[in-house]
């Protein structure tokens, strides 16, 4: 696990019969981490180094600024490493018409935020700042760019260009569905992998919210409703109309409250009834001479901005290309669970995976096997289910990585990791948690309760800081034996 900030990059090495097999998974860290690109360059020359120059596996689970910004950062470097597979959700198959439709919703979503911030920068101020903030998983700050950029900005942004970086370096891509076969780890005997995530079902997809009666169910575009009528108005919002295409038009009319004919536009309130909309609104007034402008509520609606960017976050999330990785048959596994939030895990337990040997495994059976997992969405609240995730985790050796930053959280005002969580999962693992902002165990000499002291022992002996930076190890290596309990 590398420790280059609020971000995810792991680097897995199979033991093979013609040397190391090296999987990567994703590499990145969020917008807005000081000396950003100077970290990702270093973490990036590291991969090269300890993998020879060759990754036989990248994997890269979702479209977020957090999880390819090194991409971009270290593109150069990426150039001289060769890769030999890359490994992409369904979801980003260009034959797949959902994922195209997917696509589509997200790109539309992402600009009318960028017209939204950039708007709000005017008058709310703070609204602008926590919906920016969100914008920082897709690479976007609209704050800081010119208002006319923020305001006509287009495309994926930094975060489509760093994922189009890592879709360059080979040829040989395989789009992973979980009813479907999955890849092999190339020179790796006996690993076998288990697609998990996305759910192909589109309300299991966009379900993001913690799982309980009646939860929130996250829908894309189904008719008129608020967020078609917002992203309808944007536009109007910050242009006359003269550039918005002849369907957005359409649809703009469509989802407004009132016909055209009822509509005072502000241009044409200064010049009719002036004494009224000047006397009550301060329309046409300046500030200093009229008081009355605090009754206008021109871009109130624009608060919906947040609830908005916070809904096109979570559903990014859930496109997260989720990944059990059975070391032997039968043994010891890994989950690798992206940003994977409530819809995707559900959907786990709605099918099972058939071996080449004919055996149907199941969610519950790869769970109860886990002695590894790397903790969802820096170990937010959505991102870990409880009784149909980490209560099934009942290995005696599971451990736990956490890629998180406090600085960054606190900086953000979040919480990750989230309380509760993090305390069940010290629980769960019995203290053998290792966080990226924390070098540990090293540094605790105390044995945590649960644990003997030839399982502390056992367990500190396999995790190793990097050691040529001491004052700030660039990462941290566990080391799991792949020998099956009971066999040789």
């Amino acid at each position: 696990m590398y420790r280059q900030g609020l971000g995810d990059c792991f680097l897995l090495a199979f033991p093979g019969s013609n040397g190391p097999t090296y999987m990567l998974i994703d590499c990145g860290v969020f917008m807005g981490t000081k000396n950003a690109a100077k970290r990702m360059t270093a973490v990036v020359e590291n991969i090269k180094a300890a993998t020879n120059g060759r990754v036989d596996v990248l994997v890269v689970t979702h479209e977020h600024w957090d999880h390819v910004s090194g991409f971009g950062q270290a593109k150069e470097i990426f150039k001289k490493i060769k890769v030999g597979q890359l490994w992409l959700a369904w979801t980003e198959d260009p034959a797949n018409q959902l994922a195209d439709v997917l696509r589509k919703e997200r790109a539309m979503r992402l600009n009318a935020l960028k017209l939204a911030v950039g708007r709000l920068r005017l008058s709310r101020r703070v609204t602008a700042e926590n919906t920016n903030k969100l914008l920082g998983f897709f690479g976007v700050d609209a704050l800081k760019a010119t208002e006319a950029a923020a305001l006509g900005a287009k495309g994926g942004g930094a975060t489509g260009a760093a994922f189009d970086t890592a879709k360059s370096l080979t040829t040989r891509v395989k789009y992973c569905y979980p009813d479907k076969k999955a890849p092999e780890v190339p020179g790796v005997s006996g690993a076998r992998v288990f697609v998990l995530g996305p759910p192909e079902k589109r309300e299991l997809l966009l379900k993001s919210d913690p799982s309980k009666k009646d939860s929130e169910v996250y829908e894309l575009a189904g008719g008129l409703g608020f967020e078609m009528g917002f992203l309808a108005a944007l536009p109007f919002a910050v242009d006359s109309g003269a550039r918005v295409r002849t369907e957005d038009r359409e649809r703009f009319d469509r989802s407004h409250p009132f016909e055209e004919r009822y509509r005072v536009k502000p241009g044409t309130a200064e010049t009719i009834d002036k004494g009224f909309f000047a006397t009550y609104y301060g329309v046409g007034e300046s500030t200093k001479r009229n008081t009355e402008k605090w009754r206008r509520i021109d871009d109130d609606w624009l608060g919906y901005a947040g609830a908005l960017a916070l809904k096109l976050d979570s559903d990014t999330n859930n496109t997260s290309l989720a990944l059990a990785i059975e070391l032997t048959p039968g043994g010891k596994v890994l989950l690798f669970p992206g940003d994977a939030q409530v819809g995707n895990w559900l959907s786990w337990h709605e099918r099972s995976w058939r071996t080449d040997d004919g055996k149907r495994i199941d969610i519950k059976d790869l769970l109860a096997r886990t002695v590894f997992y790397k903790v969802g969405h820096h170990g937010s609240h959505n991102a870990t289910l409880r009784e149909k995730g980490l209560e099934l985790m009942s290995d005696s050796e599971l451990a736990a990585m956490i890629p998180v930053e406090k600085e960054m959280v606190d900086k953000k005002k979040w919480k990750m990791p989230f309380e509760p969580l993090h305390k069940r999962l010290e629980e769960k693992t019995r203290g053998r948690m290792i966080r990226a902002d924390v070098e540990w165990p090293q540094s605790k000499s105390a044995k945590p309760k649960g644990l003997s002291r030839a399982e502390w022992n056992a367990f500190k002996a396999n995790v190793r800081y990097d050691e040529t930076n001491k004052k700030k190890p660039l990462y941290v290596d566990f080391t799991i034996s792949t020998t099956p309990r009971g066999g040789n």
